[in-house]
């Protein structure tokens, strides 16, 4: 017996409206399991609190330069550290682990810049070695639980500093 095309049975039938519903319903309960799935995961961070704030050098903004605060081991601040770059107007926000915020405790702070002379759309800023070891920065900040944490930090430049 010669079968033809439409008489052989097949599992997808593009043009069926039940295909289409069971498509659908597939679809719902693979994204049901997989953000279910995401929900008990815990991070095994110590507490953050969000970090916002500005840097200055003399009062001018630090455009294009990174900054990280380390947590405070003699003190009692022990995780990973938090990082944020320096925007155009001065504004940082931090984050840790990928994570909004900075661990809360206290803080030594430093600051570094990366200046790359073949593009010149970033602009260079320039600060003293000082500042980018957070042992000699002088630098320190206090991150405070359930709150936005406004951390202004201004340095300056003294005597002798040169580029």
């Amino acid at each position: 017996m010669l079968t033809t095309f439409w008489m052989t049975p097949r599992l997808y039938e593009p043009h069926s409206i039940g295909n289409v519903v069971n498509i659908r319903f597939l679809l719902v309960l693979v994204g049901l399991v997989v953000s279910i799935g995401g929900c008990g995961r815990k991070s095994n961070l110590p507490p953050l609190a969000e970090v916002t704030g500005t840097v200055t050098l003399d009062g001018e903004p630090l455009p294009g330069m990174y900054l990280q605060f380390v947590p405070n081991r003699s003190a009692g601040t022990v995780g990973p550290p938090a990082v944020g770059q320096i925007g155009s107007d001065g504004r940082y926000e931090l984050r840790t682990a990928g994570q909004m915020g900075a661990l809360v405790g206290s803080h030594r702070v430093k600051i570094v810049g990366y200046y790359l002379p073949s593009n010149p759309d970033i602009p260079f800023a320039w600060i003293p070695k000082q500042y980018s070891d957070y042992k000699t920065s002088g630098v320190e900040a206090i991150v405070n639980a359930d709150e936005v944490n406004e951390i202004k930090i201004e340095l300056t430049l003294e005597p002798g500093d040169t580029p």
